[in-house]
Order: structure tokens, then C-alpha cells, then sequence
């Protein structure tokens, strides 16, 4: 096994150091729906693996993606988001990598 040469990995998070509580609370991820939320994110174009990380300082997405990168990145975004009923103002709270 191994990645693929066109894979890329991405990184997308919410932390203490990066938003306030409230935002934080609307994209922490309850035990019961993180099965729920990966099988969500694996089903968006472009993703191949996925792992989620949620606790009470932070909320993170860590995905192995196929090109093409940028809409894989930009599904993944939009996907946490409506979860979340959060909308585009928290993506200022959001970082990626």
C-alpha cells in the first residue's frame, strides 16, 4: 500500500488558539455521529482517507486526497460547515494546511 504520487495530504481545524468557545462548540463532533461524519467526508469528491479528531479544545480533519487538491479541500470545507449549521464566517476561525 502507500499513496499515490498524484495524492496529497491535507490537514483542516478548529482550536482554543484559533476561535472562541462558541465557534468551537458548533464544529465539536459528538462520539456518536463521528461514524456518521467520516463516511460524509469519505463520500466527497476527491477524498481517499479520512481520520476526524474532536475534543474540547479542538476539532480536526486530517484527509489523503486525489486532484484535483483544491476542490477536494474546498468539499471538505463546506461539508464540516453545513454539519456544523455553521456558516462562511467561521472559515476565518478555520485553518488548513
Amino acid at each position: 500500500m502507500g499513496r499515490s504520487k498524484k495524492d496529497s495530504f491535507f490537514l483542516i481545524g478548529i482550536s482554543h488558539k484559533t476561535a472562541p468557545v462558541e465557534i468551537r462548540e458548533k464544529l465539536s463532533f459528538e462520539n456518536d455521529r463521528i461514524g456518521e461524519i467520516l463516511q460524509g467526508i469519505h463520500r466527497l469528491a476527491g477524498v481517499r482517507e479520512c481520520v476526524v479528531l474532536s475534543t474540547c479544545n479542538r476539532t480536526e480533519i486530517y484527509a489523503t486526497l486525489r486532484e484535483p487538491f483544491q476542490q477536494a479541500r474546498d468539499n471538505i470545507e463546506a461539508h464540516i460547515l453545513e454539519l456544523a449549521g455553521a456558516g462562511s464566517e467561521f472559515s476565518r476561525h478555520i485553518y488548513m494546511s
